[in-house]
């Protein structure tokens, strides 16, 4: 992979899913190498850590898409490091993460542009988070936050375990 990376200054998309020996010496070299990164997707890469998604935030500042579901030593301070270090970030997976409220309003606070957040079990997040993204980000339009509903924030209901939310309260 690290020879791979010294040569993919130009590359804009990079897809690792699903791939069993990424982990994050990969990726860093990777995230180092690749300054023009748009989309980036490590979906269910199950040794992708803190490191790999820090080395993403800081080298990779035009990510706008990011798929980091099914990771599950992503946490709330890879989260925030992402957040702050790729502000222009529209689509965002985090489901299956181990994150919690504090990284999702991290989330909503530094990434301005947000359209796309799938929080499908984060079971460290409550209900006061689900109600403070629909606060904070009026160009958010897709919101998961759980298994079996996708709803826009500021069209439908939006439902977290047995409590629904209407876009009103929001």
């Amino acid at each position: 992979m690290a020879v791979l990376a010294g040569g993919c200054e130009n590359l804009r998309d990079l897809c690792l899913s699903g791939s069993a020996n990424i982990d994050d010496t990969s990726v860093q070299a990777l995230a180092r190498s690749c300054p023009s990164l748009q989309s980036f997707n490590v979906q269910g890469c199950t040794e992708v850590t803190f490191r790999s998604i820090n080395e993403v935030a800081q080298h990779c500042p035009e990510l706008v898409w990011a798929d980091v579901g099914g990771c599950p030593l992503v946490n709330d301070d890879c989260i925030i490091r992402l957040a702050r270090g790729c502000p222009r970030l529209m689509h965002l997976n985090l489901a299956r993460c181990q994150v919690g409220n504090i990284a999702v309003l991290a989330v909503v606070n530094y990434c301005p542009e947000l359209r796309y957040l799938n929080l499908a079990r984060c079971k460290k997040m409550t209900n006061d988070a689900v109600r403070t993204i629909g606060h904070a980000n009026s160009k958010l339009q897709t919101l998961i936050f759980d298994s079996n509903r996708a709803r826009s924030a500021h069209y439908e209901d939006v439902e977290l375990g047995a409590e629904a939310v209407s876009a009103q309260q929001l």
